[in-house]
């Protein structure tokens, strides 16, 4: 297998980050992604934030965004309206594919 890198297919394209998304990567610190969550719901420029997590991140987004609505609704800091929470949950496929070092050599998946 010295002779192939592996790279992954997928359905998705990764798309320019929001200014009101945040994406939850599985090292990131909780409490850092909370206080950006909250100073973008209480900017009047968006009308709320997003938070996104994939793989092992998926279980750290949902804590951030429980602690975010807690603390929003604890201290009252939301906005004119009460906090809301959508939660939307989605799959991708992806396919791993071996393709050569050398051009000679044929693909192989």
């Amino acid at each position: 297998m010295e002779q192939y890198t592996r790279t992954q297919r997928g359905s998705s394209v990764e798309s320019a980050i929001q200014p009101n998304e945040i994406r939850v990567g599985p090292n990131g610190k909780i409490k850092s992604y909370v206080e950006h969550a909250i100073r973008i719901v209480n900017d009047p420029q968006y009308p709320g934030v997003v938070v996104t997590g994939k793989g092992a991140a998926i279980n750290k987004a949902v804590t951030v965004v429980e602690i975010t609505k807690r603390q929003l609704s604890k201290a009252g800091l939301g906005k004119a309206s009460p906090v809301q929470q959508r939660t939307k949950i989605t799959s991708e496929e992806t396919v791993d594919v071996w393709e050569p070092i050398d051009e000679h050599r044929d693909l192989e998946t």
